[in-house]
C-alpha cells in the first residue's frame, strides 16, 4: 500500500512509502506500524497530524484495502 506524507511528515519521513497491509487494517493499524518500524514516524502519533484515504480526510478507525492511499498531514492553521 502506498503512503503518502505532507508538511511536517514529509520534512522528516520524505514523500511517500511502500508498507504490507498491517494485521490491523485502519488508519490507526499503519501509524502504529510506522511508528514502530521507524522512530522518526513516532511524529504520526501526534495528535496534530491528520490522515486521509483516497483522497478523503478520516480517522484512525477507517479500514483499508491493499489498493487504498493513505496519507498523514500536518493540521493546517490560518484564515
Amino acid at each position: 500500500m502506498k503512503v503518502l506524507f505532507f508538511g511536517r511528515p514529509a520534512d522528516v519521513l520524505g514523500r511517500s512509502r511502500e508498507i504490507a497491509l498491517p494485521d490491523d487494517a485502519t488508519v490507526g493499524g499503519v501509524r502504529r506500524a510506522l511508528a514502530e518500524a521507524d522512530p522518526a514516524a513516532a511524529l504520526l502519533m501526534e495528535s496534530s497530524i491528520r490522515a486521509s484515504v483516497d483522497r478523503q480526510i478520516t480517522d484512525d478507525r477507517a479500514t483499508l484495502t491493499e489498493d487504498s492511499e493513505v496519507a498523514f498531514f500536518s493540521a493546517f492553521s490560518g484564515g
